[in-house]
């Protein structure tokens, strides 16, 4: 595809939470990224945002945060929002979580200006030590490209997520993905992806003095 180009991201975020209340925390991260993608120039990101988290009742949660994105490229500067809401709701057999996200970020067409819905129903009650995750997600991402003329992708996908612990330490995960990708840029191109991850994950706990 001579569409596709290769990339590179290094990306730092920092962030913080206080506790005001017994349902009110506040929020802060700030994340630094930069980019360099082929048949484009480099690119700098800066995106600091503040929010809060608040518990509706006891099993329902609800968050914000905002804050500008800032893209430096060519000696030029570009601010956008970003924003990002979520809600999540605790059931005996697990967790609904959904949410909407929207920042500059790099993608496989290069840097976009991405839109995001997403939920995640969690299932921790089939068996001891096992959490069942589905995903369905929806990204609208639109870009510049070196000529000049707007382009627009939509991503549709759905993720099934397996996690087993087998210690307090160490645990297995598997993962499949269908994505379905539509790529208007003139002429409508569609792409089926099915991809399958397979993982071991250690947890080492780190303590601050």
């Amino acid at each position: 595809d001579t569409s596709a180009r290769d990339s590179d991201t290094v990306r730092l975020l920092v962030g913080a939470d206080h506790r005001f209340t017994a349902r009110l925390t506040g929020t802060a991260d700030f994340e630094s990224a930069y980019f360099t993608v082929q048949e484009e120039s480099d690119a700098f990101t800066q995106r600091p945002r503040l929010g809060f988290d608040y518990r509706i009742t006891q099993t329902l949660t609800g968050g914000l945060s905002a804050g500008p994105s800032i893209l430096i490229r060519d000696d030029e500067t570009e601010i956008a929002p970003a924003i990002s809401a979520r809600l999540s709701q605790l059931f005996k057999f697990g967790a609904l979580r959904a949410g909407y996200d929207r920042s500059v970020t790099a993608t496989t067409f290069g840097i976009a200006d991405r839109h995001a819905i997403y939920a995640t129903l969690g299932l921790s009650q089939l068996v001891r030590g096992l959490l069942f995750e589905v995903t369905p997600r929806y990204t609208n991402a639109d870009l510049d490209t070196p000529g000049g003329s707007d382009r627009k992708v939509e991503v549709a996908s759905l993720n099934l997520r397996a996690t087993y612990q087998l210690t307090t330490s160490i645990a297995v995960i598997g993962s499949y993905t269908f994505r379905h990708q539509r790529d208007s840029n003139g002429v409508t191109d569609e792409i089926d992806q099915n991809r399958v991850f397979l993982g071991v994950q250690y947890a080492f706990p780190i303590t601050f003095y």
